[in-house]
């Protein structure tokens, strides 16, 4: 269910400096994309499938925390790394509050910076299989039907059912070749 393409970067920042080193860093293991500001970044967003974003505060036009709301309520599954010089707790915690996935301070290491990225499209696509598979839960009732028409085993169907709604672990316990 994971992406099997190259994730796509979206490195915003006004510095172009900073968005070189972006595309340096990414340009051997993703597709990178490069913004210089808040909208310019939003059409991106809007006419590209980005996995990642790495959003710098401080930008002309729409303000970093202004893309990361945008963000959120244009794709919850685009995870965003806030980059900037700001090292605010203030904003720290507004933007984890507002959805970013990490913050990270000016200026910063490119392992740090690379592992982040792996970890937040990792968690992306954590997310995206667990959608799919609950999108899938109305297939296992047909499914069901064909198993057992056994009253019997109607009531261990309900419980799958039941538990399959849970984050929680099952034991299954039973005579060897049973089941």
């Amino acid at each position: 269910m994971s992406e099997t393409f190259h994730p796509i970067i979206l490195g915003v920042d006004d510095d172009s400096g900073i968005r070189q080193v972006f595309s340096h860093i990414f340009k051997d293991e993703y597709e990178v994309a490069l913004a210089s500001d808040g909208e310019e970044a939003m059409k991106k967003i809007d006419s590209m499938d980005v996995s990642v974003v790495l959003l710098d505060l401080t930008l002309s036009k729409l303000s970093g925390m202004d893309v990361l709301r945008r963000i959120r309520e244009t794709d919850e599954n685009i995870e965003v790394i806030i980059v900037t010089a700001s090292d605010e707790v203030e904003d720290a915690v507004e933007a984890l509050k507002s959805g970013a996935f990490h913050y990270v301070v000016k200026p910063f290491r490119p392992d740090e910076l690379r592992l982040l990225v792996k970890k937040a499209i990792d968690n992306r696509n954590l997310y995206l299989d667990l959608a799919h598979f609950r999108s899938q839960g109305d297939r296992w009732a047909a499914f069901r039907d064909n198993i057992s028409k056994s009253r019997r085993m109607q009531p261990v169907f309900e419980a799958i059912s039941d538990v399959s709604k849970r984050d929680c672990a099952v034991l299954i316990q039973g005579e060897t070749g049973t089941g």
